[in-house]
C-alpha cells in the first residue's frame, strides 16, 4: 500500500502542493517516457540572462536525470573554495538547510552531512554524500563526484533519508580565461513519494519543476565565487592554467 509523508487527511487538501513540490525539492527523480534525442538528452530551459542551459534525460532506472551548462568568469581555485566551504552550501545550493562534513578522507575527498526543506506538510530530507576530486593533468579540467552514502550514519528522527543519488561538478579552463561549469545529477528523494514516480502527473512535472535546482544553485554560484573568501584562492593540488 503506498504511503505518503502526510496524515491521510492531508493528502486531498494538499496534492497540488505534495506534486508541485516534489520537484522542487533538493533531489528529485520520476519516470518520463521521452527519450530527448539520440543520447536521451532534451532541452528543457534556456535562461539568456544568466547564460544558463539546462537538458534533461531518463535513466534506464527510470531516474530522470539533469544537466545545466555555463560559463563563470573566475578561476578553478575559487570554484574548489567554494565547493570545500561545506558550511556555506546553504547560502547556494537549492533548497540545503545546513551542511557539516562528517570527515575529510583527504584534501580532495571527504563525506558530507546536509539536510533540505521541503514544503508543508512534506517531511524534510537530509543526505550524506561521498565526494571525490580529480583533474586532469592534460585538459586541467576538475571533475567533483558525488554519491549518496545513506548508511554513514544512523537515520535521525524527522527526517527522511535520501538514499540513493549522484552528482557531478565539471570545471573546464577555457582559453579566454573563463570556466567552463557543468552541473549533473540525479537522486530519489526517499518516502513514500518515491512511490509515485509512474504518475503521468509527476511525469509532466519532472519536465516541468526540474530545472528549477540546477538554474537556482548556478545563478547563486556565479554569485558567491566573486566574494572575497574566494576569489583568488589557490590549492597546491589544483593546476591553473598558464
Amino acid at each position: 500500500m503506498m504511503r505518503w509523508d502526510a496524515p491521510i487527511d492531508l493528502k486531498i487538501q494538499y496534492l497540488p502542493v505534495l506534486t508541485a513540490a516534489l520537484f522542487m525539492l533538493c533531489f528529485a527523480s520520476v519516470s518520463s517516457g521521452d527519450d530527448g534525442g539520440p543520447n536521451g538528452w532534451k532541452r528543457v530551459k534556456t535562461d539568456e540572462a544568466a547564460d544558463i542551459l539546462i537538458d534533461l534525460r531518463t535513466l534506464a532506472d527510470d531516474n530522470v536525470e539533469f544537466r545545466a551548462e555555463t560559463t563563470i568568469d573566475t578561476t578553478l581555485g575559487a570554484l574548489i573554495a567554494l565547493l570545500k566551504d561545506t558550511a556555506s552550501l546553504p547560502e547556494w545550493l537549492y533548497r540545503t538547510e545546513s551542511a557539516v562534513k562528517l570527515k575529510r578522507v583527504s584534501a580532495t575527498e571527504s563525506y558530507v552531512y546536509s539536510t533540505h526543506s521541503m514544503p508543508f506538510p512534506l517531511s524534510k530530507r537530509d543526505s550524506i554524500v561521498h565526494t571525490t576530486m580529480t583533474q586532469d593533468p592534460e585538459t586541467l579540467s576538475i571533475t567533483v563526484r558525488g554519491t549518496a552514502s545513506p548508511d554513514y550514519l544512523p537515520e535521525k528522527k524527522g527526517y527522511v533519508r535520501i538514499r540513493d543519488s549522484r552528482s557531478l561538478w565539471r570545471f573546464t579552463p577555457r582559453p579566454d580565461g573563463t570556466v567552463s561549469v557543468r552541473f549533473q545529477g540525479y537522486g530519489d528523494p526517499g518516502g513514500g513519494i518515491s512511490d509515485l514516480y509512474r504518475s503521468s502527473l509527476f511525469q509532466w512535472l519532472a519536465r516541468s519543476y526540474l530545472w528549477q535546482l540546477p538554474l537556482d544553485t548556478l545563478k547563486n554560484m556565479k554569485e558567491m565565487v566573486k566574494k572575497a573568501p574566494y576569489r583568488g584562492a589557490t590549492f597546491p593540488y589544483v593546476r591553473e592554467p598558464s
